[in-house]
């Protein structure tokens, strides 16, 4: 049985940082085959379809059982996109964590679907999100390098700090957990002003993908936990995958 979530928590950042504007988000969610994600009808932000120099970032998180999945980006044929790869994380425990983030700028004909890759088994969850940013540097569209986070024996999600160096940079951070037949749903870190999310619960293996924003203003910035709604049902078998990043304005 699948239930899928899309939600903004808290004050939505649609405008981004100085020059940046967060034009919306796309999410979708399977099981075990490869899924298209529409970009038709972004929520979120300001709002309206994505147009050439618009930056898009894929986030394609999947559950597994001993399977390191491709999280690359895919057209209807199952194909790579070509988008650039900043994040392919596998976390095997019970319930393990696929975790991709691709990125590209739209050029003169913007896409206007992908397809994420699934979970290859139908009792296990897939998810996807894109996120659609305008305004950001064309040159070096992220400001410092990511960094990534991951572990095992929980469900809960914990960013790792980040230092801009770019006035008006956009943090982004978040991640992904795999967990059992018991749902999960995480908190957006409380110092950040959104989060977009899905989840899936499945019969065997469920998994809940949540993206966060922040402007930043100066010095370090460590997002907080993202912590479980519901403590009591985390479980030493479940995992997760995560990262922090900044957007550079243009």
């Amino acid at each position: 049985m699948a239930n899928f979530i899309h939600s903004v928590r808290r004050r939505p950042n649609a405008g981004g940082g100085p020059g940046i504007q967060i034009v919306g988000w796309a999410s979708a969610q399977s099981d075990s085959a490869n899924f298209q994600n529409s970009l038709g009808t972004l929520t979120g932000g300001i709002g309206g379809s994505v147009q050439t120099g618009d930056l898009l970032i894929a986030f394609s998180f999947a559950a597994t059982s001993n399977v390191n999945i491709d999280m690359d980006v895919l057209d209807s044929g199952g194909v790579s996109l070509g988008w650039t790869e900043k994040y392919d994380d596998y976390r095997n425990d019970s319930n393990d964590s696929n975790f991709g983030i691709h990125w590209t700028i739209a050029g003169s004909s913007p896409p206007s679907s992908v397809y994420h890759p699934g979970s290859t088994n139908t009792g296990w969850a897939a998810l996807g999100l894109v996120g659609v940013f305008r305004g950001v540097n064309q040159t070096t569209p992220f400001d410092v390098a990511d960094v990534p986070s991951g572990g095992l024996n929980s469900a809960i999600v914990d960013p790792g700090l980040i230092t801009p160096v770019t006035a008006g940079a956009l943090i982004i951070a978040g991640g992904g957990c795999a967990f059992g037949a018991t749902a999960i749903t995480l908190n957006g870190p409380a110092n950040m002003d959104a989060m977009q999310s899905v989840t899936r619960a499945e019969s065997s293996r469920g998994a809940f993908l949540g993206i966060a924003t922040k402007t930043w203003t100066s010095g370090d910035f460590n997002p907080d936990v993202m912590s479980i709604v519901n403590p009591g049902v985390d479980d030493p078998g479940n995992s997760w995958s995560g990262f922090t990043m900044a957007l550079r304005p243009a």
